[in-house]
């Protein structure tokens, strides 16, 4: 009897679980819309829109001429460059009137990938505002994502632009 009474209470607890998600499922933006299940990476898309002297990876196209992208993430090897895609990069003003930069990486491929980031600040005339941070190891695993984050120490008042480099270990 108890193992019944279990059964049923497990079975119920699944059709209330069930009829959230669906319910979620159905929410404004969501209509008949399928949960993601796999990263899809369009290189063709990033190749188009990025500099033709040097790789560069930026969340969208961009109509700079500046040497290095501000706002965007650099790099120098041109088979890793091909290995993984910037989805996001932003800056913010933190509660200590710094800025602090993130930037969200996708590996595409089916093999762990592991590099290093680090962020340039810099000023309006394009000088640094401080010297590049230190290198942090970026673990990227296979089909997932992985953020990368660096606070400055200037302020936000002296800091008008960053960019993130990415190398190799």
């Amino acid at each position: 009897m108890k193992s019944r009474m279990v059964r049923i209470a497990g079975l119920a607890a699944g059709m209330v679980v069930a009829s959230m998600l669906g319910a979620c499922a159905k929410g404004p933006g969501f209509v008949n819309a399928a949960p993601q299940t796999l990263l899809v990476c369009d290189f063709k898309a990033l190749e188009n829109n990025s500099r033709r002297e040097g790789p560069a990876i930026v969340a969208q196209a961009y109509d700079s001429t500046s040497v290095i992208p501000l706002g965007a993430v650099v790099v120098a090897d041109p088979v890793l460059f091909k290995l993984f895609i910037a989805q996001t990069i932003g800056s913010e003003v933190t509660g200590g009137s710094t800025v602090k930069v993130s930037a969200r990486f996708a590996n595409c491929g089916a093999y762990p990938l592991v590099f290093q980031a680090r962020t340039h600040f810099l000023k309006g005339s394009g000088a640094p505002a401080e010297a590049a941070s230190n290198w942090t190891t970026v673990h990227l695993p296979p089909g997932l994502t992985a953020v990368y984050e660096e606070a400055s120490f200037s302020r936000s008042d002296v800091v008008s632009g960053f960019y993130i480099e990415v190398a190799r270990l």
